[in-house]
């Protein structure tokens, strides 16, 4: 009955509205009526471009920046890890590199949108 998703925002010059970019679960019970439950924000100004989530574990992408969420309470989500690697993705269209992404045996696989490479992260899934 809960979904987690992701939240990217375009950057704009005076923006100030108080949104940011973030990881939200929402409690989809009554589909008619989704409830927002809770957000946490993504730590790299471009915002999340993809999502996976594996038990209690949510993996986000977006900008230079995976991050990994624990969602074992759904009313309480708690940063993980943050991998933040300029080098491995690069800048070539403002800072936005890092977007979707799968995990498969131990290995998270990352799309990189604008560097066209495919960045593969080992991942401790004993934690």
């Amino acid at each position: 009955n809960l979904a987690c998703v992701c939240s990217s925002l375009r950057v704009n010059v005076g923006r100030n509205d108080g949104l940011s970019a973030n990881v939200s679960m929402v409690d989809l019970s009554d589909p008619e009526q989704p409830r927002f439950r809770v957000s946490i924000d993504f730590p790299d100004k471009r915002g999340p471009n993809g999502l996976e989530w594996v038990g209690n574990l949510a993996y986000a992408a977006g900008g230079q920046t995976v991050m990994c969420i624990d969602t074992n309470d759904p009313d309480n989500l708690k940063k993980m890890d943050v991998l933040h690697s300029p080098e491995v993705f690069l800048t070539i269209i403002k800072d936005d590199d890092a977007h979707d992404l799968v995990l498969k045996n131990g290995y998270l696989f990352v799309t990189a949108q604008s560097s066209y490479s495919l960045v593969i992260i080992e991942v401790d899934q004993a934690k």
